[in-house]
């Protein structure tokens, strides 16, 4: 049957648009391409909805044949896939994400650490900004960290033939603003698959920043400060998190387990999305 056909024959949902979407879902989920099939849209959408899908892989109105590379393997190499791990401090992001790494083969971006490191990178026009920005005592533009990732994964492969690049980036979106500059700058680029949420008692993040500051000497780890932190945190996290649950796209993990049983969750999360 040809895709033009499944797709008249698939049954839908009463909306033109809607529906053609998901006649198109349907036939991409169950198709095995055995030779160039003519592609007659139901509807701008769903044509819509399969180009972005197969990323390139229609074209001309057809598919290709199954000695070319399949329908997978070209759509893995279009956008990278992203998750987010947002938690207050001392929720333990950062050990989760060395365990993405090391258990499910994702690569750690850091926003904060990719700021210092462009800053003092010589000739650097994202530096000028920055460095701008900090004289000022402003926020460095959103744009300008939304466009340090996107430098970052591009220098790690991503956006290249093969298997999707796979990144984990840690306490990112950190604030609205922060949202705004990625979905001006990035959204469209890469594959999100979830925004992970650290969901930690606050008595718990106080409990291990005091523990932690007994021996890390850090001046963000005294009491007074680490009130102001965690204030700071929540007002600024709690649209992000209702924004991400809106999309569908928020994932809630227990934090004040053991960081193993954390783990755990996390893994599930990522695995479920990976495969979605």
């Amino acid at each position: 049957m040809t895709l033009a056909l499944a797709l008249r024959a698939t049954p839908v949902a009463a909306s033109p648009v809607t529906g053609s979407v998901v006649a198109a879902k349907r036939v991409y989920a169950s198709a095995r391409v055995t030779s160039w099939q003519a592609v007659t849209p139901a509807s701008g959408a769903a044509l819509a909805w399969l180009t972005g899908r197969c990323a390139g892989v229609v074209k001309n109105g057809r598919l290709p044949r199954r000695g070319s590379r399949s329908v997978s393997t070209r759509l893995h190499a279009t956008k990278p896939e992203v998750a987010f791990v947002i938690g207050g401090p001392g929720s333990g992001k950062g050990t989760q994400c060395e365990l993405v790494v090391s258990e499910l083969g994702f690569q750690h971006l850091s926003a904060g650490e990719l700021l210092r490191q462009e800053r003092s990178r010589k000739g650097s026009p994202l530096a000028e900004e920055i460095e701008e920005a900090m004289k000022a005592a402003k926020p460095v533009p959103s744009e300008v960290i939304a466009k340090l990732l996107e430098q970052a994964m591009r220098e790690a492969g991503a956006w290249a033939e093969g298997p999707a690049a796979r990144f984990v980036v840690d306490g990112y979106p950190r604030s609205a603003e922060q949202l705004r500059g990625y979905q001006t700058e990035l959204s469209q680029k890469v594959q999100l698959l979830c925004c992970i949420s650290l969901e930690v008692d606050r008595e718990e993040m106080r409990r291990r920043l005091l523990g932690r500051a007994q021996s890390s000497g850090r001046v963000d780890d005294e009491e007074e400060v680490i009130e102001k932190r965690l204030n700071t945190f929540q007002a600024d996290t709690d649209p992000l998190l209702a924004f991400f649950k809106a999309e569908g796209l928020l994932k809630e993990v227990n934090g004040n387990q053991a960081p193993e049983q954390v783990f755990q969750e996390v893994r599930a999360c990522l695995e479920v999305e990976a495969d979605a």
